[in-house]
């Protein structure tokens, strides 16, 4: 009976773990990721927080062929939600949300609990220049942020 226990826990802990990294989590966010966030001009409006689950994700956004890094922000004086997205390859940083009008998006996230990755030509039809990121709340209701090969764009859905 414990050895049933031990590989049926084995077995979701597993599972779990790969159903996770399909979607785009990560574990950790990588040194270059901290350092290019932390020399910039958002840094100094924004901080990193947890409101989205899971904190960092990653995907091709931008289809240049390098990863990149995506965590949940919040700006410090208003308190409005968004999420970052740091660019592998030539490294750039693009804010959503956090008050930050003239972008795609609501200019504030704070309805939002979940996210997750799309992959390039996944059938929803957007995903066509790289990853769509889909930022949802607990009813699934959202959006999807995705990149047209010029610049992003967001398709409100469910609301």
């Amino acid at each position: 009976m414990e050895k049933f226990f031990i590989v049926s826990l084995f077995l979701i802990t597993f599972t779990f773990s790969v159903l996770a990294e399909l979607r785009g989590a990560v574990d950790s966010i990588p040194t270059w990721v901290i350092s290019s966030w932390d020399k910039s001009f958002f840094s100094k409006r924004n901080s990193k927080t947890s409101y989205l689950n899971p904190k960092l994700i990653t995907g091709d956004f931008n289809g240049d062929g390098n990863q990149d890094f995506a965590f949940p922000i919040e700006n410090k004086t208003t308190h409005k939600k968004g999420f970052t997205i740091i660019h592998g390859g030539k490294v750039t940083i693009e804010i959503f949300g956090t008050g930050e009008s003239g972008k795609p998006g609501p200019e504030d996230f704070n309805w939002a609990s979940n996210w997750f990755v799309y992959p390039m030509g996944h059938s929803i039809g957007l995903c066509n220049h790289g990853n769509c990121l889909s930022v949802e709340d607990e009813q699934g209701e959202g959006g999807i942020l995705y990149f047209n090969g010029n610049l992003y764009e967001w398709l409100l859905w469910g609301v």
